[in-house]
């Protein structure tokens, strides 16, 4: 390290001590805090639910979680107090809450299945340009046998060109960028305007003379890359195509190859000269690796894991696509979903109602992820696959099924190390062998800034089904 690199670091060091320490010493805050609490559902169906919240503290000890309301500025959920780097929240209604103010001036609060953080935003005069999404937390989950859910939901897009104009759709960001991100806004898009920013408050002028006001508070140029936006939080895009990857060795080479006849047939050449077999034989490699023929000839599994203070119970038959998850707080059952050949439902609270068919979707999708998707029965349905290559023999490859876009990471072992489900990054460690198969029995999820720990206690493999063991309630 140079002499000068290290009195910048120094300086920064300082810098962030300091930071932090000013609101110790003046017991005051200032500014606005956002972070994503993600719980168990109340609703089972539901998937895990996400609560985004995003906090005004003001230097007068009191602060506002209402930040859709027009209000927002002036208004007053409660009070606040800092002793130490312990900060204190009384609501009007009488809730109160602790807060950890961190040495980089973040704030950690505690949720529902661990702490999540609580990032301090920038800016509130300008608007970095680029497309905002906003998504339910959303995952596949259980990539071992699908018995943990994080549930999925609408997505809001925006695109801001940096230069005073907006588009905006309200089902896909990626629908936004197209059109417009090269060809500016059509005047013809109801969806579309100009916008101006003034000490947190966002104007939306449509074009069609419709106006909205939204409070707007972002990180620019930090990483993850949000905005809060009327109380909710968005993620900016990536602007280079493809998939993005929070690991930093998986940039180098890239080689495609492909099964689909239909391309064969057109002449299309692979997108670099490497083999373009190198794809499959990844996939086979990580098959044998994962279980080979015990992977291949899997029947059925029964899995344990836990969430937090819940414990979760699942059952698939691979054979008869069947699903049973059920979830127990100690010893007291709370919630069992399932779906087989004589319908799909939840029981939660003694009641018994219909599965939701978005979430019916997800529990089927759980037979193809994870280590399921290295079956080679599922392997030999993947077209248009992909690979990038990374430093220590990792690798990343994606892969389209049925229409879907699926996302591995493997270590250069060819073990399943991660995947990649729209915005939640799964990471599989501690693997460890059953019955000649390999599974992870750690899976640590991340979306944003949130992160979820999943631990696997055990794995039965292909034991015994009975039809009481899909007893309806």
């Amino acid at each position: 390290m140079t002499r000068s690199s290290t009195i910048s670091f120094f300086t920064l060091l300082l810098l962030l001590m300091q930071l932090a320490g000013f609101a110790q010493r003046t017991g005051k805050l200032n500014g606005v805090f956002a972070g994503i609490e993600v719980s168990q559902p109340t609703v089972m169906g539901q998937g895990m639910q996400r609560t985004d919240r995003v906090i005004y503290f003001r230097p007068d000890g009191t602060f506002n979680d209402k930040l859709q309301k027009a209000d927002w500025k002036t208004a007053v959920a409660g009070k606040y107090s800092v002793a130490g780097n312990q900060v204190s929240l009384q609501f009007n209604g009488g809730a109160k809450e602790t807060m950890t103010l961190e040495a980089d001036g973040d704030l950690r609060a505690n949720g529902d299945i661990g702490s999540y953080g609580m990032l301090k935003m920038g800016t509130a005069d300008r608007v970095p340009p680029g497309v905002y999404t906003f998504r339910n937390v959303s995952s596949s989950g259980g990539g071992a046998s699908g018995q943990v859910f994080v549930g999925s939901g609408a997505t809001v897009g925006i695109y801001f060109d940096g230069k005073g104009h907006f588009t905006r759709n309200a089902k896909s960001a990626t629908m936004v960028t197209g059109g417009h991100v090269g060809g500016g806004v059509s005047n013809k898009d109801k969806n579309t305007g100009n916008y101006s920013i003034r000490d947190g408050f966002l104007t939306l002028t449509y074009t069609d003379g419709k106006t909205e006001t939204h409070s707007f508070f972002c990180r620019p140029g930090e990483k993850p890359l949000m905005a809060a936006i009327n109380g909710r939080i968005f993620f900016m895009e990536e602007s280079k195509e493809g998939p993005s990857t929070n690991d930093p060795n998986i940039t180098e080479r890239t080689t495609t190859s492909t099964t689909s006849k239909k391309n064969e047939a057109a002449g299309t050449a692979p997108a670099s000269p490497r083999p373009a077999t190198d794809a499959h034989t990844l996939l086979h490699k990580a098959n044998e690796v994962q279980g080979g023929e015990a992977l291949n000839e899997l029947r059925s599994i029964r899995a344990h894991a836990t969430v937090g203070k819940y414990t979760v119970t699942s059952l698939a038959d691979l054979e008869q696509k069947r699903l049973r998850i059920e979830m127990r707080m100690g010893e007291t059952l709370i919630a069992i979903e399932q779906f087989n050949g004589k319908g799909a439902w939840k029981w939660e609270n003694g009641k018994k109602k219909a599965l939701p068919a978005a979430r019916l979707e997800e529990m089927k999708s759980a037979f193809e992820s994870g280590i399921l998707a290295l079956r080679r029965s599922v392997i030999s349905r993947m077209t248009n696959l992909e690979i990038k290559h990374g430093g220590n023999g990792k690798s990343m490859l994606t892969a389209q099924l049925d229409g879907k876009k699926l996302v591995f990471y493997f270590n250069s072992q060819g073990v399943l190390i991660g995947d990649l489900n729209t915005t939640v990054l799964t990471e599989y460690s501690n693997h460890k062998k059953v019955n000649g198969i390999l599974f992870p029995f750690t899976e640590k999820q991340e979306s944003g800034f949130n992160k979820l720990m999943i631990q696997y206690t055990a794995y039965d493999i292909n034991p015994v089904i009975s039809e009481s063991d899909w007893a309806e309630r």
